[in-house]
């Protein structure tokens, strides 16, 4: 290919990333992300501060058939200034643009550290929150039940509920309905000696 076409066909992969990023971030102008001259030495896509924020990655174009993979990735991390991320951005004809970047900032892409193990953590709590929600209410509302039917199922399916409250209802009042029955019986002999002193009056005043 003559170099006049070489340089053609790596503009206009710089041109196509310069597009890319200023379509995903509406908030920058062409002033914020600008292709380099062909031929002009360090990055090919020069960023502004405000876009160096919002994409922190320096980029390397290489629109070739044939690539020295090693060979770019070096003159990539040798334009990068010292905050940013080398960025090796490859295409071919008839090939979709691909990139080449390191792995760990691979990975902090795909899952941030710190975020999934905690989601995962908060859905499994929910989970459990759940499951043991629902067997409760399952559990309290077959006991009901079988007390609304009072057919003296229970536990073990052998009528001991059943006994457990005939054994109460055998052994007489709780200790509430001891103090309101001690109650009454004191009113009864107060209102009895009432009645007393007031026929005592009364026949004195005959």
């Amino acid at each position: 290919m003559r170099p006049q076409s070489a340089k053609a066909k790596g503009r206009r992969l710089q041109q196509i990333v310069r597009d890319s990023i200023l379509s995903r971030f509406p908030v920058l102008t062409q002033d914020d992300v600008r292709s380099t001259s062909m031929g002009a030495g360090g990055e090919d896509v020069q960023l502004s501060s405000q876009a160096r924020t919002l994409f922190p990655y320096s980029i390397e174009c290489k629109n070739q058939e044939r690539l020295n993979l090693w060979s770019s990735l070096d003159q990539a991390k040798a334009n990068a200034p010292p905050s940013c991320t080398p960025l090796l951005v490859l295409k071919r004809n008839n090939d979709p643009v691909r990139v080449v970047l390191p792995w760990d900032t691979f990975l902090n892409l795909v899952a941030p550290r710190g975020s999934s193990s905690s989601e995962e953590e908060e859905v499994t709590l929910s989970k459990n929150k759940g499951e043991t929600k629902e067997k409760g209410t399952q559990e309290r509302g077959e006991t009901n039940r079988k007390r609304e039917r009072g057919d003296g199922e229970g536990e073990g399916g052998d009528g001991r509920v059943g006994d457990r409250e005939q054994d109460c209802d055998q052994k007489g009042a709780g200790p509430e309905e001891e103090e309101e029955e001690e109650e009454e019986e004191w009113v009864k002999k107060v209102r009895k000696k009432a009645e007393e002193i007031v026929s005592l009056c009364e026949g004195r005043g005959r």
